[in-house]
């Protein structure tokens, strides 16, 4: 058998011997040798590759006529085109090509080389010693098959709640060539919705994946199935399709409705910080170990109110008040149940500047709203939603903290160039009007015989009977404020009033305060980055100051003990306005991105909730959060079961 590169070696290795000197083709010189180096062919390479492997063949002695020369290959083991090239007049480079088509396994055998003088297809007259052995070992290892398409994320992670799984994105880029090739992707378990929305454009390919509505909670794990297909049905894939993207998921229950049980001698969180002391304190002992999510609220306006935020939440009976508000967008207070969510009753304002936080008393629910002539103290029938009374007071574009209810009024922040007011909680009849510093976001403090505002210009200390401004407290260091409070005194102990006299950032610096109200006198100042609404139990205040929590001595401010968070944020409580809760064993607070509990015997944190936002403490034991909204959840409330 003639090998057709036979034909390619021909004129250019006879044309290099005949420049040679040497003997004839008659002549009796004993057979020429010719050598190999290497002296097998050897080569590995993947099935569907081309390998191209070099030998070097060397006669003895050179030869005086023309030598033609043919290369057969008798299992077809190599291409048909081979190169050569002259080293010496007797030595000589052949490049040959190993051929792609054969067959995975070992091949073993021998090319020969023919060196003829006359045509190397008949080879009547070789040269003495002519045909030459070659010998060859090729192996052939199974294909190589690129995957068509590189798809990112290599692998999916899911650990969420039902109601809160995150938007799944997948992409890839199509590596794929020989045509027009249609992407799908199939998930064989069903774990997620068939036929996702896919688009692909010049190659790229990304797709938004959605969960089975019907898939339960618990642990899925499996592979989606990235196909690459030459038909639009899919009928038959490119070569390495699919490419597989494994996924684990853990979805957790969306609601665990275990039965409430109210704490012995806990109160309702019924106003700013629970009390119109604002003291932020709940007389109960919890453990850590049992807190799990109750349910997640988002109120029904806010698709058509993303802006919307909704205001810190108060509790009464069993039922939790939460007030939506945007800017000049629909504003609704909802009554829900704080077993399951439901929505016991709703009262819709409208689009208005504003509704404000609420408070409860007695059964009754009150809140301000505001922006001029919309500006308006409520009183609401808790149970059954029925307004009691609405009153019209003086206000501009201003936001309010929850009224502060006792001694049978409700005082609010309000006036047209600023003030402290004071509603019958009967019908909403004003009780009296004092004129203040035209500040807002706060509210008072009240005790049976006073209602303290903090304005720039010190703590005013109003009698509640009369409205009449008794004394002011002025502290020398008192911060300039903008046009925000951001706050409200906390009264604690005996005749002692606690107050941030300006809103706290990291870097920034103001100073917690403690009025002795029966000494008329400022009892001690402490400078710092203080932020949030503090809280106060048993001798001792929480606050917030920059980076790290605090406890304080109520005595003389000394600190106790602090707490860093375990973020690598070096300014962990930023954008504050957020407060602290404090029970008989742990203490709540949340950062800028999760809610801690810590333990007040150790300092150590033993429980974290991945949302922030403002809290409050039902006696039945459900921790309240209010989050704002984020790039794949909207407003929320979150209920946290605590025993």
């Amino acid at each position: 058998m003639l090998h057709r590169a036979a034909l390619a070696l021909l004129l250019a290795f006879a044309s290099l011997l005949a420049s040679c000197g040497g003997g004839g083709g008659g002549d009796s010189a004993p057979p020429y040798q010719l050598s190999f180096s290497p002296g097998t062919l050897a080569t590995t390479y993947a099935q569907g590759s081309w390998q191209t492997v070099s030998v070097t063949a060397t006669l003895d002695r050179t030869v005086s006529q023309t030598v033609n020369v043919a290369i057969v290959d008798s299992t077809g083991v190599i291409e048909p085109t081979v190169q050569l090239t002259a080293l010496t007049p007797t030595s000589y480079q052949a490049t040959l090509t190993a051929k792609s088509t054969l067959s995975v396994g070992e091949h073993v055998g021998s090319l020969k080389v023919h060196l003829c003088y006359d045509n190397p297809a008949t080879c009547n007259s070789p040269l003495p010693g002519s045909p030459f052995s070659l010998p060859y070992t090729f192996t052939v290892t199974a294909p190589v098959v690129l995957p068509p398409a590189q798809v990112s994320p290599a692998s999916i992670t899911v650990d969420a709640y039902q109601d809160e799984v995150p938007t799944l994105q997948l992409s890839a880029s199509l590596t794929s060539t020989g045509g027009t090739v249609y992407p799908q992707i199939v998930d064989p378990a069903g774990v997620f919705q068939p036929n996702p929305p896919t688009n692909v454009s010049g190659g790229y390919v990304t797709s938004t994946l959605f969960l089975s509505t019907s898939l339960q909670a618990g642990s899925h794990s499996g592979n989606l199935e990235f196909r690459v297909c030459t038909d639009l049905a899919c009928n038959q894939q490119v070569a390495g399709s699919p490419v597989l993207v494994p996924y684990n998921l853990v979805l957790k229950a969306a609601t665990n409705l275990s039965p409430l049980s109210r704490a012995p001698g806990a109160g309702e969180w019924a106003q700013h910080q629970a009390n119109a002391a604002h003291t932020g304190y709940s007389p109960m002992t919890l453990d850590a170990s049992k807190f799990n999510r109750r349910w997640r609220w988002t109120p029904p306006n806010t698709v058509s109110n993303p802006a919307g935020n909704i205001q810190p939440v108060v509790t009464s009976s069993g039922s939790v008040y939460a007030v939506t508000s945007g800017y000049f967008q629909s504003a609704s207070v909802y009554a829900l149940s704080e077993h399951d969510k439901s929505t016991l009753w709703m009262r819709d304002f409208g689009s208005i500047f504003a509704a404000n936080p609420p408070s409860t008393d007695a059964g009754m629910l009150y809140l301000a709203t505001s922006g001029h002539s919309a500006t308006y103290m409520w009183g609401f029938d808790g149970t059954s939603g029925a307004m009691n009374f609405r009153t019209a007071f003086g206000s501009q574009w201003d936001h309010y903290l929850a009224p502060a209810i006792a001694n049978g009024a409700v005082y609010t922040n309000g006036g047209y160039y600023g003030g402290l007011l004071s509603f019958k909680i009967a019908d909403g009849a004003q009780n009296w009007f004092t004129n203040l510093s035209q500040y807002d976001q706060w509210t008072p403090a009240v005790d049976s015989q006073y209602a303290y505002a903090f304005m720039p210009t010190g703590l005013n200390v109003i009698d509640v009977n009369t409205g009449v401004t008794a004394f002011v407290l002025t502290e020398p260091n008192n911060a300039v404020q903008a046009y925000s409070i951001f706050g409200a005194p906390m009264a604690i102990g005996a005749s002692n009033v606690v107050v941030i006299n300006g809103p706290g950032s990291y870097g920034s610096v103001n100073r917690l305060l403690n009025f002795d109200i029966a000494g008329r006198t400022l009892k001690w100042s402490i400078p710092g980055s203080f932020s949030q609404a503090p809280a106060f139990a048993k001798g001792v205040i929480y606050a917030v100051n920059g980076a790290q929590l605090e406890a304080r001595s109520d005595t003389d401010g000394s600190r106790l003990w602090s707490w860093f968070p375990d973020e690598a944020s070096v300014d962990p409580f930023a954008n504050g306005g957020r407060n602290i809760i404090v029970t008989d064993n742990l203490i709540f607070v949340s950062s800028s991105t999760q809610v801690y509990a810590l333990d007040l015997g150790t300092h150590k944190t033993v429980w974290t909730f991945p949302k922030p936002g403002q809290l409050a403490l039902s006696p039945n034991g459900v921790l309240y959060i209010t989050t704002p909204a984020t790039a794949d959840l909207p407003v929320s409330l979150y209920a946290i079961n605590l025993n």
